[in-house]
């Protein structure tokens, strides 16, 4: 799989980004406009794992934190209309993690009461 580094200014004075696209449909997270205080980020691809009874959407992407900061994975506010909720929210990029930012969902219903109601 081939890894492409790219880097990004985001709004704070003097703070460039590294993030690494680990997959080849990943995309560089972007704003839908200048006026949005968060960035975009883009599923590659899901997957459900049972034992946590959650989806897993993997972004293919890794981003570089600069020591003392961090980066903060947050549902956008439509998701509440939704069956699902993230349930590590906020989810935390630290300066350590060098991982693929994944984003997990959890169904408001548990796996139990989903099979009664089916």
């Amino acid at each position: 799989m081939e890894e492409n580094k790219v880097s990004m200014n985001p709004p704070v004075e003097g703070i460039t980004l590294d993030i690494l696209l680990r997959h080849p449909n990943a995309k560089i997270p972007t704003k839908a406009h200048n006026t949005d205080n968060g960035y975009d980020l883009y599923a590659v691809s899901v997957e459900y794992d049972e034992d946590m009874d959650c989806y897993v959407y993997h972004t293919g992407v890794s981003i570089k934190v600069p020591v003392g900061y961090s980066l903060d994975v947050i549902p956008k506010s439509r998701h509440r209309k939704t069956h699902c909720y993230m349930p590590n929210s906020p989810g935390d990029v630290d300066p350590g993690y060098t991982g693929e930012i994944l984003v997990n969902y959890k169904p408001r219903l548990p796996k139990v009461v989903r099979d009664l109601i089916n």
